[in-house]
């Protein structure tokens, strides 16, 4: 009933091209406990239950990593319950990641509220799926209106006037609610040929992928 997934590849964001200097990256590494055949308890990281179209084949993101790509793996822990013959309804809790995007200051954003998340599955035939998901999260941030280290989108350590640095990092924070919601297909034409579609609408996902 218990088993564990270890899955790695070598690809290297930080490099243009594979080569020796490649580290290995971990994609998957997670352990799964079967409470018989109608429950799953899963936890590490894992394929993310929110728009779940992963790649069958190799998946070169590049920079849009951190940048909004979700459907990507992610830390997490939950369950998956086997409704019926047609219908999975899983759920978890998650680690949200930090917002990569150019000019953001990882030292403005202060969340450290995890992300949760569901996916409702209809496998509609042995051809033919269907995917529900949603995620949700609550950032926090300095209020870029009170504090003047937070200035054209750049962070700085430096006194600015006979302001000390102490006083304004000590200046209002505010929050800000991420959230997104994905209707998703796949239809698998063929043993090599899967056809996958997918309609997302959400807020402030760049800081959950």
């Amino acid at each position: 009933n218990l088993h564990s997934v270890i899955q790695f590849d070598l690809m290297d964001i930080n490099q243009g091209n594979a080569g020796p200097a490649g580290k290995p990256r971990i994609v998957q590494a997670y352990i799964e406990y079967k409470f018989g055949n109608r429950l799953d308890f899963f936890a590490g990281q894992k394929w993310d239950i929110f728009s779940p179209l992963y790649p069958d084949t190799y998946n070169i993101i590049s920079g849009l990593l951190g940048s909004g790509n979700l459907g990507w793996f992610r830390e997490q822990m939950g369950f998956k319950h086997y409704l019926s013959s047609q219908f999975n309804f899983t759920y978890s809790i998650g680690n949200s990641n930090l917002n990569t995007t150019p000019n953001v200051s990882n030292n403005v954003e202060l969340t450290k509220a995890p992300t949760f998340a569901f996916q409702l599955e209809w496998i509609q035939s042995n051809k033919l799926n269907f995917f529900l998901s949603g995620i949700y999260s609550n950032l926090k941030y300095y209020d870029p209106n009170y504090s003047a280290l937070y200035l054209n989108n750049n962070y700085s350590n430096a006194t600015i006037g006979n302001v000390s640095n102490s006083m304004i990092f000590n200046s209002n924070k505010i929050n800000r609610v991420s959230n997104g919601i994905s209707l998703s297909a796949q239809w698998k034409l063929s043993p090599n040929l899967n056809i996958k579609g997918e309609t997302h609408i959400g807020q402030n996902l760049d800081n959950l992928s």
